[in-house]
């Protein structure tokens, strides 16, 4: 990511002007909807417009889409768009940081054609009004372009039902270089034939996180080198097409299907075409096509933009539809568990206070950030709840429970949903506050002892947990009508994570011991894993990405634990800081592309792989003796952020731990205050009593 940052930064000092030295074969697009758009397009596609030498294939396409429109709605606003053949380029936040490779994104739309369902915001989802799309995911149109010619090639709508939406539809990591013989038909049937050509599985490219299998071809087809675009010095030069892994997942996202050969018309003739579905690409392979043609990026913008505007109604009303079902969290990004991530993180450099707001308590709970409101959510330790306007850095409201003296110590971290507020206290009740107005919904019944953590709700019970053991499901809606309690037996001082299929996760840490990781379904336990030390204990709250299998999560004694969900079966450990003299790590880990980032009480933050748990050697952040870290970090941007006790708060290069990007100074220690990054600013509250932004 480092090099590559380096190189796009370049890349953005010149816009690219006419150069003379190289001839046109094809057209390129007339022109760019935003200027990053060309920056992009141009590093693997100028050379194969130019050069039939330059040995890879289009990865965006020589033309964008004739009549495509330059920007659409989401999330109440407009964003500039751009449809090319392959893919569709577009930016959310105008205001971003324009040296980010993530100013643009790239969509999502292999998911939004299998599914049927179009994303109108960051959790909200229309259904198409004709569904999954009935397109053929490879080689000719079956409508009258080609005189429906091509009525039994698989479409989109085949691989609903073997494409992974919600972990579901995953498949076991494969023997490295197992044959692919499996194919799929129209009707999403699945078999096996003799391939035309030898096809294997590369073991060590087995995504963990969607739980699928790559083949040489498609891994060979992202790791190739060969002719790209200078921007800096306006050449053509051999280097890797697609930079690293980093710059992959923003091309083509993470595998969600198998590999399947399928029977297609390509050009007319029906041929047998290797095709797999990625989040933002379909790739296939013909192995009668050209050498350098053999691995193709699908014409996902084409299909794309003919599902959206010409098969179904251009415009309808956008439908709230949370994905998946149930909510996972109060989250959109699973490395800031306490908030959601408009995904415009890049901080820059320095010490700037844009806002410093002093609510006169001090403050133990993360912020809650939402930009499209402009207001950030905290409760405070004797002063009750506040909403802070962002833009003017002032008091939209507070809320002090009425007739209550004195007032609860709001020790939860809040949760947003549906313009509703929810957050516990140490009184042992969660309250329900309208985030217009700050004005109270409802208050539940008293737990036995603080509620702790963030709560968790599938959009119909609202699930918390209490430090005397107990985890709760209450009726959303009213707060009242308990649905189910779970009695662990022993303290929960993190709240719980909610898992895909409703299933509650949630850890104990008891100082008598007898701590373990639940899972509990409907109330009922499903499983539970006792740590490997004897009296260690869950101090904070574990992490599940949308849509995981495994579950991560620290000990008071220092080890980290990578949990199989389905089982409770222990995945990896790491004894990460037990060893004499032994400090706690009391941090939620964060997941990341990059790996798992966990902050420890001996002042060090550490990167671990996801797959078996070892500590990066290169990357680790030290800072000085005495020094605490219990701020739970996000990952953003290429960006880990994190505070601690010292008062300050840092962000490290993800890929490089030597390059510090941010050293921010606040008056008073970071306990477990973790920063959320959102929409360009980053915003942490502090024990002093004081909510800081820093942008």
């Amino acid at each position: 990511m480092k090099k590559f940052a380096l190189l796009f930064l370049a890349l953005l000092t010149v816009l690219i002007p006419t150069v003379a030295a190289l001839s046109t074969a094809s057209a390129a697009p007339a022109s760019f909807n935003d200027p990053n758009f060309q920056v992009i397009w141009q590093r693997q596609d100028q050379p194969v417009q130019v050069d039939p030498n330059a040995g890879h294939s289009w990865t965006w396409g020589p033309t964008t889409i004739s009549n495509s429109p330059s920007t659409e709605s989401y999330a109440g606003g407009m964003r500039v768009v751009q449809y090319y053949d392959k893919a569709r380029m577009e930016v959310n936040n105008p205001n971003g940081d324009r040296g980010s490779l993530f100013f643009v994104t790239n969509g999502l739309l292999v998911k939004e054609l299998i599914s049927g369902l179009r994303q109108d915001a960051d959790n909200t989802f229309t259904p198409f009004t004709n569904g999954s799309a009935n397109i053929p995911v490879a080689g000719d149109p079956n409508d009258s372009t080609t005189n429906f010619s091509n009525p039994a090639g698989p479409t989109y709508a085949s691989f609903k039902n073997v494409t992974t939406f919600n972990n579901d539809h995953t498949a076991a990591a494969a023997a490295d270089g197992t044959a692919i013989n499996a194919s799929i038909d129209l009707s999403g049937t699945i078999g096996t034939i003799s391939p035309p050509a030898p096809v294997k599985v590369v073991a060590n490219k087995y995504d963990s996180v969607t739980q699928h299998n790559m083949v040489d071809v498609f891994v060979n087809f992202m790791n190739q080198t060969g002719e790209v675009y200078d921007n800096a010095t306006q050449k053509l030069v051999q280097g890797p097409v697609y930079v690293n892994d980093v710059y992959r997942l923003f091309v083509f996202g993470r595998p969600i299907s198998e590999p399947f050969w399928t029977t297609t018309k390509v050009a007319g003739t029906v041929q047998t075409v290797l095709v797999q579905m990625f989040e933002r690409r379909v790739l296939t392979y013909t192995p009668t096509n050209p050498t350098a043609f053999q691995v193709e990026m699908g014409n996902v913008g084409q299909h794309y933009y003919k599902w959206r505007y010409v098969a179904n109604n251009p415009n309808p009303t956008p439908t709230p539809t949370p994905i998946p079902t149930p909510i996972v969290t109060a989250t959109n990004d699973y490395s800031q568990f306490r908030a959601p991530y408009n995904k415009s993180g890049n901080i820059p450099t320095g010490n700037t206070t844009a806002i410093d707001f002093n609510a006169a308590s001090a403050i133990h709970t993360s912020p809650l950030v939402d930009a499209t409101s402009n207001l950030a959510v905290f409760g405070s330790d004797t002063r009750g709840v506040f909403g802070i306007d962002i833009t003017t850095s002032s008091q939209r409201w507070r809320y002090a429970p009425a007739n209550v003296n004195p007032t609860p110590n709001f020790s939860g971290t809040p949760m947003l949903y549906k313009g509703v507020i929810y957050l516990g206290a140490n009184n042992g009740r969660v309250y329900a506050i309208n985030e217009s107005d700050g004005t109270q919904k409802w208050i539940s019944p008293a737990a036995g002892a603080a509620v702790t953590g963030v709560p968790a709700t599938d959009g119909t019970n609202i699930y918390f947990a209490s430090r005397d053991g107990v985890v709760y499901a209450f009726d959303l809606a009213t707060g009242q009508n308990s649905q189910w309690q779970y009695n662990t037996g022993a303290e929960i001082d993190g709240g719980p994570i909610l898992g895909a299929d409703g299933t509650v996760y949630v850890g104990t840490n008891a100082a008598a011991g007898n701590n373990a990781l639940y899972a509990i379904k409907n109330g009922i336990k499903v499983w539970s894993r006792t740590p490997n030390l004897a009296n260690d204990g869950f101090l904070a709250q574990p992490a599940l990405a949308p849509g995981g299998s495994v579950l991560y999560a620290t000990t008071i004694k220092g080890a980290v634990y990578a949990i199989n969900i389905a089982d409770g079966s222990v995945k990896w450990t790491n004894p990460l800081t037990v060893a004499a003299p032994g400090y706690a790590i009391g941090t939620t880990p964060a997941i990341s592309s990059f790996g798992l980032f966990v902050g420890s009480d001996n002042g060090s933050v550490y990167l671990l792989d996801l797959n078996n748990g070892g500590a990066n050697a290169t990357w680790k952040v030290t800072l000085p003796a005495g020094t605490v870290v219990r701020s739970s970090a996000a990952v953003v941007d290429g960006v880990v952020y994190f505070g601690a006790d010292n008062g300050k708060v840092y962000g490290f290069d993800a890929t490089d731990s030597t390059k510090q990007k941010l050293q921010a100074t606040t008056t008073a220690a970071i306990s477990y205050n973790s920063p959320v990054v959102n929409n360009g600013a980053l915003y942490i509250t502090s024990t002093d009593g004081h909510f800081y932004a820093f942008k």
